[in-house]
């Protein structure tokens, strides 16, 4: 009986080292998976607000653009109103 119980408790013993074993090795894993993705999602934050930067460069530089535009084509127009004869008017 005595090496029934003995034998029992080292199977259990075993048990749980291989269940430590276990857990250690899903922590280690799973530790290392996160910082991966943490890194990755700090360059893709990094990567978005450098897009985000130039789409805002840009779009202020095409609403500048736009507007000396708009400036050219009203004076083009005062101009050519001006040339028309009293009786067009």
């Amino acid at each position: 009986m005595r090496s029934r119980q003995r034998t029992y408790a080292g199977l259990a013993l075993l048990t749980i080292a291989i269940l430590a074993g276990a857990l250690v090795y899903t922590y280690t894993t799973a530790a290392g998976q996160i910082s991966s993705l943490k890194s990755d999602g700090k360059n893709l934050c990094t990567t978005v607000e450098s897009v985000v930067n130039s789409l805002s460069a840009v779009d202020s530089n095409t609403t500048q653009t736009m507007q000396q535009q708009i400036q050219e084509d009203n004076s083009i127009i005062a101009a050519l109103n001006s040339t028309k004869s009293l009786s067009q008017n």
